[in-house]
């Protein structure tokens, strides 16, 4: 059975930070300018800065390489308040207000554009949580995409008994590529993105013994 809801309070969060990267694939691409990714946003305009990194929740930032381009995810801790069962409501406004001053002093940055909201979300037996963004997440291409589709699945993994993530962009279903490029119409798991965060990996699934 599926639930849908609304988010309310905090539907006009403000911008978060913008990184538009755009590649043709999802192999790490070169960056002559990398102080445009880490400092500014796409806009121009200057980004509010996200909550402290206190609390026992994790969302998931993105740490670029030499070059400036994407390099690994990384987990920061934050107070996302009470969340019940399986809404990501809290942990992804937590998640849009993207990295806060100390971390992007340490050119921690945030692929997700700015202006994506939390459109409504939905939760099926066995563990598969839909959430339904706003339109500025589509615009994304290349590594850019891949980076944020795996702060999203990793961030909304945390909560207890999410199995899978279903990433639906103004109510229509997409096809959205795993770490490899393939294209996955199935919810996403931490498994499509592996190797990315930069402190541990996903505890894969045992191989059956024959």
């Amino acid at each position: 059975m599926c639930r849908s809801h609304r988010p309310r309070a905090w539907r006009h969060l403000g911008a978060v930070l913008a990184v538009m990267v755009t590649a043709t694939g999802c192999g790490i691409s070169s960056d002559t300018a990398p102080r445009d990714i880490i400092d500014e946003r796409a806009d121009g305009t200057e980004e509010s800065a996200g909550p402290a990194a206190v609390g026992t929740e994790q969302i998931f930032l993105v740490v670029p390489n030499a070059s400036g381009s994407p390099s690994r995810l990384v987990p920061v801790s934050r107070d996302v308040g009470s969340a019940e069962g399986l809404d990501p409501t809290s942990v992804l406004a937590v998640l849009f207000a993207g990295p806060n001053d100390r971390e992007r002093s340490a050119d921690v940055i945030s692929l997700v554009p700015a202006g994506v909201e939390l459109l409504g979300w939905g939760a099926r037996t066995g563990g598969e949580v839909t959430v339904d963004l706003s339109a500025p997440f589509a615009t994304l291409t290349g590594d850019a995409l891949v980076f944020a589709l795996a702060q999203v699945v990793y961030t909304v993994s945390e909560l207890s008994g999410v199995r899978g993530v279903r990433i639906t962009v103004d109510g229509e279903s997409t096809p959205w590529p795993d770490v490899n490029g393939q294209l996955q119409s199935d919810a996403l798991t931490v498994f499509d993105y592996p190797g990315l965060v930069r402190t541990t990996q996903p505890a894969f699934p045992a191989v059956p013994s024959e």
